[in-house]
């Protein structure tokens, strides 16, 4: 399989993040307003769709880096870091992942347990019909939460791009 256009990855990403943004907004939005029909169903709707789609982005990303380093296409970090050491490459990026994923606090680890959380079947969880993401959070602390995660994603990508650039 041929590397991915960079071009093509880098738009994905920007979409991704857009999407993300958007739900975000939306979630906000419906927190603020109380009267609201359904309220907590549209509130658990956009707060599960922005992690869905700052998944997306994460995923984009990683591939967007694995266009860069001229590498099949690559939506996992185990297989980044793989395909990277068997060409002799170290890439920084990949470096400032592992020492994130290493740390218990840090938001990437919190985020990415989410979104897998998200990814697994409601019985699997044992929740028959709650399909919520806080993990017992209210709506203001997982409104933080998001935040920071759409926050993190966006800075890593300008950090990394910033990075390649230089390359």
């Amino acid at each position: 399989m041929t590397s991915p256009d960079l071009r093509t990855q880098i738009g994905r990403t920007n979409e991704k993040i857009n999407h993300a943004q958007l739900h975000f907004s939306a979630y906000r939005e419906v927190l603020s307003d109380s009267g609201r029909f359904q309220q907590d169903a549209w509130a658990v709707s956009y707060a599960e769709s922005c992690t869905m789609h700052l998944g997306l982005a994460w995923q984009s990303l990683l591939r967007e880096l694995a266009a860069f380093y001229r590498l099949p296409d690559i939506a996992d970090v185990d297989a980044l870091e793989a395909a990277l050491k068997q060409q002799g490459l170290v890439a920084p990026e990949v470096v400032q992942i592992r020492a994130a994923l290493a740390d218990p606090s840090s938001w990437l680890g919190h985020f990415l347990r989410a979104w897998q959380t998200l990814q697994e079947p409601a019985v699997m969880r044992g929740q028959v019909d709650d399909r919520r993401i806080d993990l017992g959070r209210d709506d203001t602390s997982m409104l933080v939460m998001l935040e920071v995660w759409l926050k993190g994603i966006r800075t890593w990508v300008s950090e990394f791009r910033r990075e390649m650039q230089e390359w």
